[in-house]
């Protein structure tokens, strides 16, 4: 489970809002990860990359170019 990243590194990474993440989260359009009662919505850096790629939207920072492992462990320490 590496690989998940939070709803507001994913916004950063697309460059959207976390709002509108959460928003693409609820509606079904991007698949998302909650532990448990009040957890936070995880979503896989994987996921991310396809949502982005299906609606012609470019990755920013680390996540672009690196692998899914290493971009989850590196974005959460930034957090």
């Amino acid at each position: 489970m590496n690989d998940m990243i939070s709803t507001g590194v994913a916004a950063k990474s697309l460059g959207v809002s976390r709002q509108y993440v959460l928003g693409l989260v609820r509606k079904g359009i991007l698949k998302a990860l909650t532990p448990g009662l009040g957890a936070h919505a995880r979503i896989s850096v994987a996921e991310l990359r396809r949502f982005a790629a299906d609606n012609d939207m470019l990755l920013t920072g680390e996540l672009a170019d690196q692998p899914a492992e290493h971009v989850a462990n590196n974005m959460e320490e930034q957090e």
